[in-house]
């Protein structure tokens, strides 16, 4: 399962959505994993936080807020 390999709903919905997987599915799926900003705080625990953390969230499909808690910093397009 990709919430279990570090993927953020993002990610796991456009991978749901390539399997064929209807929308209304896909976000039943999603809701019933743990909140994103819980899965994204947890890896930026074990990886540390910092901008290079913030960037692999980000490419695995977490949402920009859910980063942003999870390592304390800014990280929408364009900020600082």
């Amino acid at each position: 399962m990709l919430s279990g390999r570090g993927y953020g709903d993002e990610a796991i919905a456009a991978d749901l959505a390539s399997r064929g997987v209807d929308g209304e599915s896909a976000r039943a799926a999603i809701a019933a994993l743990p909140p994103e900003r819980e899965r994204a705080a947890s890896l930026a625990a074990r990886l540390g936080p910092g901008a290079k953390t913030a960037a692999l969230l980000l490419r695995r499909g977490f949402d920009p807020d859910a980063v942003e808690a999870a390592v304390g910093s800014d990280v929408a397009p364009g900020g600082s």
